[in-house]
């Protein structure tokens, strides 16, 4: 395992910091798009895992979650609060008015509701805020500090885990990730 994430650090840490630092992304349109369509698809990939975990066994509304993630995060990507308001609005309330077509298992409904909600905030709303930042003032500095501070606090768990960690979180998505 840990080989494997060396390897990947290997070829990922240049390419994302090449993507990065050198995409510029005033320079319309390829250069803004590449990155939003870079962030959306690392988006996509962590919703993707998120409901997974989130939700195993109902495959429909897992994919139902992945897309209304995918259009909030388009929305906080074009930096038009309206369209992500809106998209987080409409997913909301479709949600609720599922939920209550679930009559005998309306409280197994709304767990689950509240389980799309917190990974279309957690990765869908946040996770694109990086192209705000980019953005912004020495914007592709604060990205790669907040980008390798994730992935240190995420090595920092892993060895953590590894150390101490003895109850499995989800082994059939990732099998050495435990709750410790």
């Amino acid at each position: 395992m840990l080989r494997t994430r060396l390897l990947t650090a290997a070829i990922a840490i240049p390419a994302l910091w090449l993507i990065i630092e050198f995409v510029p992304p005033w320079r319309p349109p390829w250069g803004a798009a590449l990155f939003v369509g870079f962030i959306l698809a690392v988006t996509a990939a962590g919703l993707h895992e998120y409901f997974a975990m989130a939700l195993p066994e109902h495959k429909s509304e897992r994919a139902v979650g992945v897309m209304w993630g995918i259009v909030v995060a388009a929305g906080v990507a074009s930096r038009r609060p309206e369209f992500w308001g809106a998209g987080l609005a409409l997913g909301l309330i479709s949600g609720l008015g599922l939920a209550l077509r679930h009559g005998a298992d309306l409280g197994g409904a709304v767990q689950r509701l509240g389980l799309a909600l917190l990974g279309v905030l957690y990765l869908g709303f946040f996770t694109p805020h990086v192209v705000l930042l980019r953005a912004g003032g020495y914007g592709w500095q604060w990205v790669v500090f907040t980008v390798f501070g994730a992935m240190g606090s995420d090595s920092g768990g892993y060895f953590a885990g590894r150390a101490v960690g003895r109850h499995k979180l989800a082994p059939a998505i990732s099998p050495s990730k435990t709750f410790e």
